[in-house]
């Protein structure tokens, strides 16, 4: 039937996933959690690239400089790092990855709106997710169990809220604007998470991470505003 026939859809849209949530720990784990969700929100930015090519949701030219804007904050809250070491620069570059990863999930998502009712596309995908996360961590040797009650309860209220709740709803909000418009919701993360971070971990960002902060959430803005409907 048509649901069978879209398969191939919703097995790329969980590997690519399981992608993005490799990255996304590989890279805290690397560097600060500040500069990792600062390199990640420029996640809508590839949104708007993904949906201008593959979506035909046109973003005006001139938006090119907000786009150039953005990758100049990344490079310059990289050149931040950079005096810490390439663990730190590999970890902003798996953020990278892991942005990009989001924004290609949300554009098969969006793609995908009017073909397979979201239920059935959020059970298809996390599940092709969680397999292909299960058959990457059995390879890689990482147990299964073994972990103390509060390890499994951290487990379970990421499941709960980031992914389940969190995800769900951008997949839903996905179905009825722009691409590139949902993931500006991104934004507000960074920001709520480098306080958390200086407050829970003292990791107090440096002076380029703020001029590199403002000229991403700047570039995004401005490509955002500019995309927005009009009349």
């Amino acid at each position: 039937g048509p649901k069978g026939r879209l398969w191939p859809y919703t097995a790329g849209a969980g590997l690519i996933l399981a992608v993005h949530f490799t990255c996304w720990i590989g890279s805290i784990q690397l560097t600060t959690v500040a500069s990792s969700l600062l390199v990640m929100s420029a996640q809508p930015v590839w949104a708007a690239l993904l949906g201008a090519f593959f979506l035909k949701e046109r973003v005006p030219r001139r938006d090119a400089g907000a786009i150039a804007l953005s990758l100049a904050g990344i490079a310059l809250i990289a050149w931040g790092d950079l005096g810490h070491g390439g663990t730190r620069l590999a970890g902003d570059l798996l953020a990278l990855v892991s942005g990009m990863a989001a924004a290609a999930y949300f554009t098969v998502g969006r793609h995908l709106r009017e073909s397979l009712p979201l239920p059935s596309y959020l059970v298809s995908v996390y599940g092709t997710c969680a397999l292909f996360l299960g058959v990457a961590g059995a390879a890689a040797g990482t147990p299964f169990s073994g972990f103390d009650g509060r390890t499994w309860l951290m487990f379970w209220l990421l499941a709960l809220f980031p992914s389940a709740l969190g995800h769900s709803l951008v997949n839903y909000a996905i179905r009825h604007m722009e691409s590139y418009r949902v993931n500006l919701s991104i934004l507000v993360e960074p920001v709520v998470s480098t306080l958390l971070a200086a407050l829970l971990f003292a990791e107090i960002p440096g002076p380029r991470f703020y001029f590199g902060a403002a000229l991403v959430a700047a570039g995004v803005l401005l490509v955002l505003g500019r995309a927005a409907p009009r009349g």
